[in-house]
């Protein structure tokens, strides 16, 4: 028996994309990114001592950085003091100028900054900079 019922046709899909809204989001994104970047803080967060005195840092430098944790960066990747001697003994043979800029937070422990120099002299590195901020009188 045929089935006189009549068959509805299946809605058709629309695929477009309506790109007025998307460009919107995408314009707010980039917008906050640019104003929020200026504000992001790079690296490891070191709260250096300061100084009366200040002198320009050598461009040719390796920078150490030692963290109020006692956590100890070469720029930016952390080490321990095994892989700090090793490192700093094959680029001082590579470059016996070299200057390293140790930067310790004002909160680590005196020891620490002491055994990183130990490390640095026993390196063959010679040229040894502590870096300070500016005291601002009031």
């Amino acid at each position: 028996m045929p089935s006189f019922r009549k068959r509805r046709k299946k809605p058709e899909l629309n695929s477009n994309i309506n790109m007025t809204n998307l460009i919107d989001v995408m314009l707010t994104i980039l917008i906050i990114f640019i104003l929020v970047a200026p504000f992001i803080e790079r690296g490891i967060p070191i709260a250096l001592p300061k100084s009366d005195t200040k002198q320009n840092v050598p461009v040719h430098e390796l920078t150490i950085k030692i963290t109020s944790d006692n956590d100890i960066y070469i720029g930016t990747v952390k080490v321990n003091e095994q892989e700090l001697e090793r490192k700093l003994r094959s680029i001082a043979a590579a470059n016996p100028d070299i200057t390293v800029n140790l930067e310790g937070d004002g909160r680590t422990d005196y020891q620490s900054i002491v055994n990183v120099l130990d490390i640095v002299r026993r390196s063959g590195i010679t040229s040894i900079g502590l870096a300070t901020e500016v005291k601002i009188e009031k």
